[in-house]
């Protein structure tokens, strides 16, 4: 009975985590909305502000421009799935 409660505990801890996660890829959403949004026009990445993007190669803007948003959604994917694991567990 004992280990049936820490386990239970363990798992309504990990819920919890996981519904923080959930909370957290909300307030992702907007800020990588907004970067999004200013990205459509490549002068005006982000990227341009830290690295003047601006004055080299179309080519390596259009890359890193993409680049980007692949790994914004495998890490995503990734998160989402683990997530998911979390809540499904009994």
């Amino acid at each position: 009975m004992r280990i049936y409660v820490l386990h239970s505990y363990k798992i309504s801890e990990r819920k919890e985590e996981a519904k923080e996660m959930l909370s957290n890829k909300v307030k992702f959403y907007h800020l990588f909305g907004w970067w999004f949004q200013m990205s459509l026009d490549f002068r005006e990445t982000p990227l341009c502000w830290f690295y003047n993007i601006s004055e080299k190669p179309h080519l390596v803007n259009f890359v890193l421009f993409y680049t980007c948003i692949f790994l914004f959604f495998l890490v995503n994917f990734l998160s989402t799935i683990y997530v998911l694991y979390i809540l499904s567990m009994k």
